[in-house]
């Protein structure tokens, strides 16, 4: 169904709910996890963790324009891809589409994003635990 390989976190492990969307280019896939240890519950969505995958790349040049005062932006590299970490208030950021284009995508806010590309995929890491917690559960993703 989806236009890329999943990746899934082996930590935290089984996600309570696997959710696919068909219209967007290549599909979207959402794995949910209800909140628990190192996972507390973010005042937005009621999860612990919510995992969203879909082919794309970031554009870094407009990161930080769609960000306001009171958001922390960072470009970094996980293991060797590029990755931004956002924390703070709401925003939204820009990917590239498999055909190119430019399309902005409202995120929603459960305090803290990472933001991933793995290959052509864009991985994104919503919940409202810190830096050092997301970057484990992005470098479990298989």
């Amino acid at each position: 169904v989806l236009g890329f390989p999943p990746l899934v976190p082996a930590d935290p492990g089984a996600p309570a709910g696997v959710y696919v969307r068909r219209d967007i280019p290549g599909g979207e896939l959402a794995l949910a996890y209800l909140p628990g240890p190192g996972l507390p519950e973010a005042r937005t969505t009621g999860l612990g963790l919510l995992v969203t995958e879909f082919r794309g790349d970031l554009v870094p040049e407009l990161i930080a324009k769609l960000t306001g005062g009171a958001t922390a932006v960072e470009s970094l590299t996980l293991d060797g891809e590029r990755a931004v970490w956002i924390e703070g208030s709401e925003h939204f950021f820009f990917y590239r589409r498999p055909d190119g284009q430019t399309s902005e995508r409202e995120l929603r806010l459960a305090a803290n994003v990472l933001l991933l590309e793995q290959g052509d995929t864009l991985v994104r890491l919503e919940g409202a635990f810190g830096f050092d917690r997301a970057r484990r559960i992005a470098e479990s993703l298989r």
